[in-house]
């Protein structure tokens, strides 16, 4: 939906410029860029890092849930049946706060995800812009909106080159 929306506001675009000038207009596949930065790779490197550091501490705490419900499974018979229900509103408590301490680390693992690769599309922005002055274009399209066209409108491998020195 979003693709056609945006087709249609490109031939629209297409169609003013058509009546006064001549359109000069190319593409770049961002994703490939993207995918072959070398900002990438060090980004994917430290959230990996980050990643890896919080499910270590989601694993250490599931280890003690682990660990006070094996007890408790333990000591249920010698136990009366208040301190066997304090026990177990123990447990779900820190069952619950183990399931939210997991649910905002997902959600600081995608805050973070998106932090680290925000600056690596500016950047690449910022080239696909220079490059569209450089040559005089008046339209760079991301080849993802694109249907058919040919190589030489194709600014993917000059983004990739600039993007990396």
């Amino acid at each position: 939906m979003k693709k056609g929306i945006i087709l249609c506001a490109v031939l629209a675009l297409a169609a003013g410029f058509a009546f006064s000038a001549e359109l000069k207009f190319a593409f770049v596949d961002t994703e490939r860029v993207y995918n072959a930065s070398k900002e990438k790779q060090t980004a994917e490197s430290i959230f990996e890092k980050e990643a890896t550091e919080m499910q270590k501490q989601l694993e250490t705490k599931y280890n003690e849930l682990v660990s006070l419900n094996q007890k408790l499974k333990e000591q249920a018979a010698f136990l009366s049946q208040e301190e066997g229900q304090k026990k177990q509103q123990e447990l779900m408590d820190k069952q619950d706060a183990f399931n939210k301490l997991r649910s905002e680390m997902a959600q600081k693992l995608e805050r973070r995800k998106a932090e680290l690769m925000k600056p690596i599309f500016e950047k690449i922005r910022s080239i696909v812009t220079n490059i569209r002055k450089e040559k005089s274009l008046d339209v760079v399209f991301d080849k993802s909106v694109t249907i058919s066209s040919g190589d030489e409108l194709d600014l993917t491998d000059l983004v990739i080159e600039r993007i990396n020195k």
